[in-house]
């Protein structure tokens, strides 16, 4: 037919795979998926000895053609967001491909339309966040108009790094201000009255920034033995949530400063740990769907993404107490949360890592992160230290328990398992 693979230009399949991995990596995808979706269109178009390199920055992939000549190509990534329905479909398309349901020129067409996508619209985007900020407020141990406060605080600040991404301010200074905005308007409500526990409220509204996803990206690529990726996105990890720190702990000084007291110390991080977990699981699965709509996921994802975070908080919330450590909590509820991914995303023929990276917000230690600042500021430079080591070892912890469900699944071949249970959404 006028699609198949005798007729393809060799640099034709080479430009369209390595749009695909381009794509992955600039919708926030892992790794090892822009790999794999870049091999797989190149076999499904008739390439042999297909390899690609990726990292966060950028892609490297060849291919042998029919001929014998091996056909290379480099992408830049340039920009980089969440967007995870985008990642669904590179990940449908290649699966069409193979099975030769999709030639050469519907492929084309629909990675075209895949890349046109557009991001969640901005009254979605603002309402997402104000659900997002105000529920882990909730979760975080803050009264309700505690976290009324983070969700009009957390509506204005997500719209800080775009705004300033417009005039092509870097995002390390972009981080900052959104940092500083974030802790003085928590703590400008407070002063007011209209926050009972200004840290609470603060933290809720900093969640909607930290780069939970990233670190613990981070991480599994290095497990996975990707560690050019691995180095590479924990970098720049790092320099978001430095830049976070430096923006909040600046706010925080000049308010210490402009009142003359240190504060009394919060109580959020306890009545986190005292939580009972179902109410808490509540805000944490509908704090979940909200950064899922921030992700622009997919309606019909959004209840299955939100179960995920709920049951992540209902596992780690008990474990707390009983094994006295958050990172084996968090360690046991990331392993949940990813044979859950992996069984839905084998019913449902999704990326599971739509569910993961949707699920684990929750455990993310964006809380750990304002405290480590917070006593630095204070003072507490120790205290600081081993605050700042635990968050990093919850970070390790929920990406360890991802491997060991991936692991899992694999034994369990749940993939296998969904392919006979039904025939996907």
């Amino acid at each position: 037919m006028d699609g198949s693979t005798e007729s393809i230009n060799p640099d034709d399949a080479l430009l369209l795979s390595a749009d695909a991995a381009r794509i992955v990596l600039e919708s926030g995808g892992e790794t090892y998926r822009a790999e794999d979706a870049a091999v797989n269109f190149a076999t499904a178009l008739g390439g042999a000895e297909a390899e690609c390199f990726a990292t966060p920055t950028g892609v490297t992939f060849s291919f042998a053609a029919a001929d014998g000549r091996i056909h290379s190509i480099v992408r830049r990534i340039k920009r980089r967001s969440m967007h995870l329905e985008r990642i669904a479909l590179v990940d449908e398309l290649a699966r069409d491909l193979a099975a030769g349901r999709a030639d050469y020129r519907s492929a084309s067409d629909r990675l075209e339309s895949i890349e046109r996508r557009p991001e969640s619209p901005v009254a979605l985007s603002v309402g997402a966040a104000a659900a997002g900020a105000g529920f882990f407020t909730l979760l975080f141990g803050g009264a309700w108009n505690d976290a009324l406060v983070a969700a009009a605080a957390g509506a204005l600040v997500t719209r800080l790094p775009p705004a300033m991404a417009r005039r092509k301010l870097p995002d390390f200074f972009s981080n900052i201000v959104a940092g500083a905005a974030a802790t003085l308007l928590s703590l400008f409500a407070g002063s007011l009255g209209l926050a009972a526990d200004a840290d609470a409220t603060a933290i809720g509204v900093l969640m909607l920034l930290v780069p939970g996803v990233a670190v613990t990206n981070a991480i599994r690529d290095t497990i996975a033995g990707d560690l050019v990726a691995g180095v590479a996105r924990g970098a720049d990890a790092l320099m978001s949530a430095a830049a976070i720190s430096v923006g909040a702990g600046a706010a925080y000084w000049a308010w210490r400063l402009a009142e003359g007291a240190a504060g009394a110390p919060s109580a959020a991080a306890a009545a986190v740990a005292a939580a009972a977990p179902w109410p808490a699981a509540l805000w944490a699965g509908l704090a979940t769907a909200g950064f899922a709509l921030l992700f622009s996921a997919r309606r019909r994802d959004l209840p299955l993404a939100a179960l995920g975070g709920a049951l992540g908080w209902a596992v780690a919330a008990p474990l707390r107490p009983l094994c006295g450590s958050e990172a084996l909590a968090c360690l046991a509820a990331s392993a949940a949360i990813g044979v859950y991914a992996e069984l839905v995303a084998a019913l449902r023929r999704r990326p599971a890592s739509i569910y993961i990276a949707c699920g684990i917000i929750p455990l993310v230690p964006g809380g750990g992160m304002y405290y480590t600042m917070l006593d630095y500021v204070r003072g507490e430079n120790w205290r600081s230290l081993s605050t700042a080591f635990a968050t990093l070892l919850t970070a390790g912890a929920i990406a360890v328990g991802l491997a060991v469900s991936s692991a899992a699944s694999r034994i369990l071949s749940l993939r296998r398992l969904g392919a006979r249970l039904g025939p996907g959404p």
